[in-house]
């Protein structure tokens, strides 16, 4: 999944000219222990990573 929000940044950046595109983990609730293991372990990825990668990772819609 990280790979994904990687991918759809650069996408969006190039294709659509959007300097700064959100990525958003689509879940069954807010709080960060909520959801499955995937879901768990991508938003912690997403998390740590995101300044890193350069990321707009919004935590909370």
């Amino acid at each position: 999944m990280l790979q994904f929000a990687q991918m759809s940044t650069i996408y969006l950046r190039n294709t659509y000219k959007i300097e700064n595109p959100t990525v958003g983990l689509l879940n069954i609730g807010t709080e960060e222990t909520k959801g499955n293991d995937l879901t768990k372990a991508a938003y912690q990825l997403l998390k740590e990573q995101s300044p890193e990668l350069g990321l707009n990772f919004v935590r909370k819609c």
